[in-house]
């Protein structure tokens, strides 16, 4: 029940019955109950975390060295990452830059200010190019684990 009622996304009873927001429930109540920000609120502005600010502002070098990425942002050659498999059945490509330790060798060399600009704020712990094909569109959805807060920053948008 807790699994269906957090958030404003709601499954089907069939599928949220097996969806991964069930299994992590137990860990995701405590994360929202002690979190300082307001569980039912699905983004946040981006003066709620001022340290990201640096990003904001070199986002124009960000998207160039994202540009210059072309031939390294790929799709999972296996459906082997379990939090972004829905993202991969729809076309998703991704470039990690740091996860959870320090920044992956190829980033560093392939995208020096990035990873140097993600490297220098202590709460990000991971860090992605993600590319959407054209045409797509993101669908519904919600994070497995509740203990983490996502940012977008959109680099190349049709709009």
């Amino acid at each position: 029940m807790y699994a269906h009622s957090r958030g404003k996304i709601k499954q089907k009873f069939s599928r949220q019955l097996f969806d991964h927001s069930t299994f992590m429930a137990p860990i995701n109540m405590f994360m929202t109950g002690f979190s300082k920000l307001p569980s039912k609120q699905a983004w946040f502005p981006p003066e709620t975390f001022p340290e990201l600010q640096p990003l904001i502002d070199n986002w124009q070098v960000i998207r160039d060295e994202a540009v210059n990425l072309q031939g390294h942002i790929k799709s999972s050659e296996k459906n082997n990452d379990a939090g972004f498999n829905t993202f991969f059945k729809r076309g998703w490509k991704r470039f990690y830059l740091k996860w959870y330790g320090d920044a992956h060798p190829s980033a560093e060399r392939l995208c020096p200010v990035t990873t140097q600009l993600v490297s220098s704020i202590p709460c990000i712990k991971a860090a992605m190019f993600a590319e959407l094909p054209s045409g797509s569109h993101l669908g519904k959805h919600r994070d497995p684990y509740a203990g983490s807060v996502r940012y977008h920053l959109g680099l190349s948008t049709p709009n």
